[in-house]
């Protein structure tokens, strides 16, 4: 600037002219610097607008990837979860047929037992009855052989 205000407190006219182009050049050069530094400026926008787009994507895309190895882990986690409880299920369901079916079959088997037990009573019952009436029918055929027998003694004596 300094320049420039003794170029003009001169007042030379040749060297006014050569201030007026060094100003012009020097306006066309600041204006062509401007437009280059905007082309940049533009450009390296251009440039992070476009990083920042492909870096949210690429964020995006990895997050959905990870939400959906996430969710395919855990239906895995959960499927494998019920069919172990459904496995459990089961096996206790059977379990519990199997502990019926035993209960029943011990049940039965005290039903037989009681069946038996009364059988046997009443079987041991009979025999004792048939014992008694063969002890009683085998004394009454002993007095009467004794009977005969005293009978012929006295008629052999009577006579």
């Amino acid at each position: 600037m300094n320049l420039k205000q003794n170029l003009i407190d001169e007042k030379d006219e040749p060297h006014f002219e050569e201030a007026n182009n060094f100003d012009s050049d020097m306006s066309k050069l600041l204006k062509r610097f401007k437009m280059a530094i905007s082309k940049v400026l533009t450009t390296k926008k251009k440039f992070m607008d476009e990083f920042v787009e492909d870096t949210i994507q690429e964020t995006a895309k990895k997050i959905s990837m990870t939400i959906t190895e996430q969710l395919e882990a855990k239906e895995k986690t959960v499927k494998g979860f019920k069919s172990e409880f459904y496995s459990m299920v089961h096996q206790a369901t059977n379990d519990l047929k199997k502990m019926k079916e035993v209960e029943d079959k011990i049940q039965d088997i005290h039903k037989l037992n009681s069946n038996h037990s009364e059988q046997y009573k009443t079987v041991i019952e009979g025999i004792r009855k048939d014992i008694y009436q063969m002890q009683k029918k085998m004394l009454i055929e002993t007095q009467q052989q004794e009977m005969g027998n005293i009978r012929k003694h006295l008629k052999l004596t009577i006579a």
